[in-house]
């Protein structure tokens, strides 16, 4: 996208040397990457991995095929992948563990990897992803706690909404928890949150929510569900 393209900087009229741009995409293109979707478009072309694949063949072996054609491809359009940034995740107790190729640098295997904010393990429970949005919470608290001196049951759900329940509502469809600990920790962490307002001493939990009109984050989470589900029904 930047082959042989040159970038420099310019403050208050004074405009600094001119340097080779190797990577990314012009600062605000808008052709930029609609040029390189398309440009990728055919990289699963002849790929065996597609959301329904045949029964006559070995699934692991179906990946090592595919990992050749995309390097091969790679190679054809002059591109390079990062391969250390390439993890394998073995998942299942049965799991067979193949060593996998990215043409001949061996991709390292991991036992969780992050993608876009959420961790995903081998177990698939999703407790790391739990535990790390918990920590967030907690330290978002602890700063609010301490930085909030009269923390009133206006300004306080406020505060919960913009800086609290992000953490724990970001793509929480992916990562939605079914254990019973993970689910009892998240709510632990809202049932603090809201402890820390004025004036709802000798409340339980679920006075509380509904004294400020609050749900529990498990019927959020709920309907959260039902609205995606609903959305992907009529995108069909």
């Amino acid at each position: 996208m930047n082959r042989e393209r040159k970038q420099r900087v310019v403050i208050r009229g004074t405009m600094s040397q001119w340097a080779c741009v190797h990577s990314g995409v012009p600062q605000g293109s808008i052709s930029g990457p609609l040029l390189f979707l398309i440009y990728i478009n055919d990289i699963d072309t002849n790929t065996y991995s597609k959301l329904v694949g045949g029964v006559d063949t070995d699934p692991a072996a179906e990946r090592l095929w595919d990992l050749d054609l995309i390097s091969d491809w790679a190679d054809t359009w002059q591109m390079k992948f990062n391969v250390d940034k390439c993890k394998v995740i073995h998942a299942g107790s049965r799991n067979i563990k193949y060593r996998y190729f990215m043409g001949s640098t061996e991709i390292k295997v991991a036992d969780y990897e992050k993608d876009l904010g959420v961790f995903v393990d081998a177990s698939m429970s999703h407790s790391r992803q739990c535990g790390e949005a918990i920590k967030k919470v907690n330290r978002m608290l602890g700063y609010i706690s301490r930085c909030v001196e009269f923390k009133s049951r206006e300004l306080m759900p406020r505060l919960y909404n913009s800086l609290v329940r992000p953490h724990l509502e970001y793509c929480v469809q992916v990562w939605s928890p079914y254990l019973k600990k993970d689910i009892a920790a998240l709510e632990k962490v809202q049932c603090r949150a809201i402890r820390m307002i004025l004036g709802l001493r000798g409340m339980s939990y679920e006075e509380r929510l509904a004294e400020l009109n609050l749900f529990s984050l498990t019927q959020r989470i709920l309907r959260g569900d039902l609205s995606r589900c609903c959305s992907a029904k009529w995108l069909l």
